[in-house]
């Protein structure tokens, strides 16, 4: 291996350990944080991802969480060079898919961000004591490849989350709240601008974000991509902050990664010491077939998990990919799964669910049931979003009180263009069950009485 390529190996690799330690230290306390969304249990519904699950104890949710507890305090503690450490890039992402087939309420945007990080990560070399360049070749992707690969999947984060907001339903009006909780917090009286004002303003946030996405790609406007994001995420803290919108602190804390995540990919420019006081390394024999197939193999599967979340994001807007693991946040454009519960007689409310059911229309029985305000309560975390897994909310919730009369109806933006919306309303339980069908994944809860 040339001295040039040995240094910047050097100087790659550490970078590389400081971001898998600070991603070990950040998901145990984004944990930590949603405890009980991970340990389990029946103040909430689960919904298992895949088929079959439905009767799985909870003893299995929580010996996997130890397992995946352990794992992350390894990555913390365990030197870089140690092959068992190295091992982990496989073993967390293997037990966050375990706790998200129980139960695909744990596909929260920052495990599927890290789970995906830590497995190209694995994909790469990491021997140090071997540096010849034939051995480079066949052993994965190197250092200087995953660190690039690692920045062009997060600016791509940036990319298809402004393009989410770029609808003519956020701009006027969806995303409203944004706008004005970040004027507020700046102490700007919100009450005295027009609504054309605010919608200039909401149209400048994913403008802004694009913007901050598309120079991350290129290293000369870096500097200015990495200021805008410190900037951006230090904004959203703020408005969804305790002093603003109140939002919940796993929401927070995402954002403060991103900030540590981006100061470690995108600043702390790379010294360029003098390459001539390096000498050569020897150039040892080749390495075995086997060994080359290996790696080999690896090197595909970085690449091909690379194409995958750089491209699937592409096709959630037309419902091929979940919306989070399409990057739509603070985002209100997405399918609704609205479900309604009669009120004739407050008294007969269910107690778990009374404090979720948002005021009838005047003459009107039919409550909306605030999902997303339960499962913050509950889980301290925003409900998946996705159909299928507010169907299994319903399902479950007609499994316990089979007398409840409930509703359903599904709100959808017709087009990014069109702030109109079409709606359809199912009004027994038959045509519910029926709305199962449309469900790639599985819809059915867990550990909850069977009608």
């Amino acid at each position: 291996m040339s001295a040039e390529l040995q240094l910047k190996r050097q100087s790659t690799l550490p970078r590389l350990v400081l971001l898998e330690r600070l991603m070990a230290l950040f998901t145990l306390l984004l944990i930590g944080l949603t405890w009980p969304l991970w340990w389990g249990g029946n103040d909430f519904p689960m919904i298992p991802l895949l088929p079959g699950f439905s009767s799985a104890p909870l003893g299995i949710d929580r010996g996997v969480l130890g397992l995946l507890l352990i794992s992350l305090c390894g990555f913390l503690v365990l030197p870089g060079h140690l092959r068992v450490r190295n091992q982990l890039h496989y073993v967390i992402p293997l037990l966050l898919f375990l706790l998200v087939i129980l139960d695909q309420h744990r596909i929260q945007t920052w495990s599927y961000q890290f789970g995906f990080m830590y497995l190209l990560m694995g994909c790469g070399n990491r021997a140090t004591d071997d540096l010849s360049t034939e051995s480079v070749k066949n052993s994965g992707l190197t250092p200087e490849r995953t660190f690039k690969l690692l920045q062009v999947f997060v600016a791509s984060i940036y990319i298809y989350s402004a393009l989410s907001k770029l609808t003519r339903h956020f701009i006027t009006g969806g995303g409203f709240f944004l706008s004005r909780g970040l004027l507020e917090q700046l102490g700007i009286d919100t009450t005295i601008l027009s609504l054309g004002q605010l919608t200039f303003i909401t149209t400048l946030l994913p403008l802004f974000e694009l913007l901050v996405g598309f120079c991350l790609l290129f290293r000369g406007l870096r500097r200015f991509a990495l200021s805008g994001s410190i900037l951006l995420h230090a904004a959203l803290i703020l408005t969804l902050g305790p002093w603003g919108l109140n939002h919940s602190a796993g929401v927070l804390i995402w954002n403060l990664f991103f900030i540590v995540q981006n100061l470690v990919l995108f600043g702390f420019p790379r010294p360029e010491p003098e390459t001539a006081s390096l000498p050569e390394a020897p150039n040892p024999e080749k390495p075995a077939l086997t060994s080359r197939v290996v790696a080999d193999r690896k090197k595909q599967l970085g690449y091909a998990l690379f194409l995958l979340v750089i491209l699937m994001p592409a096709w959630g807007s037309r419902g091929y990919w979940d919306h989070w693991l399409s990057w739509e946040v603070y985002t209100s454009d997405q399918e609704k799964f609205l479900i309604l519960i009669e009120d004739a007689e407050e008294k007969n409310l269910p107690v778990e669910l009374a404090p979720y059911l948002l005021p009838p229309k005047p003459l009107e029985t039919m409550r909306f049931l605030n999902v997303n305000s339960w499962s913050l309560d509950t889980k301290h975390a925003p409900a998946y979003p996705q159909s299928r897994f507010q169907w299994g909310i319903w399902r479950d919730i007609q499994n316990r009180y089979p007398d409840l009369k409930t509703q359903i109806i599904l709100d959808d933006a017709i087009d990014r263009f069109s702030v109109d919306s079409w709606r359809d309303a199912f009004m027994n339980e038959e045509s519910i069950d029926r709305l199962k069908s449309r469900f790639l994944f599985n819809s059915t809860p867990r550990l909850s009485p069977r009608p």
